[in-house]
């Protein structure tokens, strides 16, 4: 069985922005496609790395337009910490006078030691 979630949405499933920038990546790489320019110049005259262009070219050919959309994250929207390890540094980050970094980066690794005792 494939596995469909890393694949690209079908060209219809995109919002107007992600057309957008689809069509803008493959306005970069179409000369190339026609065959007149190497893929270093396009590189070169986009201000874009070689190797970013390679992975554009190949997500086209594989995927076709809907393929230079960017993909939206899996993971969008969550935490990967304790929710209440999230209110503890929300919480240092809204206090008056504010916590540095440090501090909050202590205390919430003083707060995981500890079983979730706030500081």
């Amino acid at each position: 069985m494939e596995d469909k979630s890393n694949a690209a949405p079908a060209l219809a499933d995109l919002n107007e922005a992600q057309r957008r920038h689809s069509m803008t990546r493959f306005a970069v790489l179409q000369p190339y496609l026609e065959g007149d320019t190497p893929l270093a110049c396009i590189a070169r005259d986009a201000g874009v790395p070689i190797r970013t262009v390679e992975r554009w070219l190949a997500c086209y050919r594989r995927d076709g337009l809907a393929g230079l959309a960017r993909r939206v994250r899996g993971d969008a929207g969550t935490h990967r910490l304790p929710t209440d390890l999230v209110t503890l540094i929300e919480g240092m980050g809204l206090k008056k006078p504010r916590s540095s970094s440090l501090s909050v980066i202590l205390c919430a690794g003083h707060n995981q030691r500890r079983g979730g005792v706030l500081c």
